[in-house]
């Protein structure tokens, strides 16, 4: 994680709305927002301070292993 970069952006920060940094909800949210339209007042987790989380705990790994014991075969009706 880039520690110029935050780990907790407002809605309304003119940064809210970078995909790379806060995520396709998290962007949406802030141009609602940023539009002036009826969003409550909010702020996101970055994409890299989950990350940074995620891994420094092992819970991607625990994920990653878990879905792979799954079967993924599409089965339509």
């Amino acid at each position: 994680m880039n520690d110029a970069e935050p780990i907790i952006v407002n809605f309304a920060a003119d940064v809210a709305d970078r995909l790379d940094l806060v995520g396709g909800k998290g962007a949406n949210l802030a141009r609602l927002t940023q539009a002036n339209l009826p969003v409550p007042p909010g702020f996101v987790i970055t994409t890299a301070a989950y990350s940074n989380f995620m891994s420094s705990h092992g819970l991607d790994r625990e994920i990653a292993d878990t879905l792979a014991g799954l079967d993924q075969t599409i089965r339509t009706p």
